[in-house]
């Protein structure tokens, strides 16, 4: 049997890790009755379109400047500016 190497158990451990990224868009689905009761926003439906809106726009973004400065750069950029502005939330 063959071990694996570095790069392969990194590898593993990354897509696992976007895999659970993922899990945060059903959350938002189960987050809103509670959003909806303790906040009393006017229109609930509001907060999951930003969420889409976010989703497209940085999409868009962030797939135009990986084609300009790169993809490692621009992953890089995307990173840095997430966690500068999650310890604020």
């Amino acid at each position: 049997m063959r071990s694996f190497h570095y790069s392969h158990t990194f590898f593993i451990f990354y897509i696992n890790f976007l895999l659970l990224l993922d899990i945060w868009l059903q959350g938002v689905a189960i987050v809103l009755p509670q959003v909806q009761k303790e906040l009393n926003p006017v229109r609930v439906e509001f907060s999951t379109l930003a969420l889409f809106a976010g989703l497209i726009l940085g999409a868009f973004t962030w797939g135009i400047l990986a084609d300009l400065i790169g993809r490692r750069l621009s992953f890089n950029v995307c990173l840095v500016l997430f966690l500068s502005i999650v310890p604020w939330m």
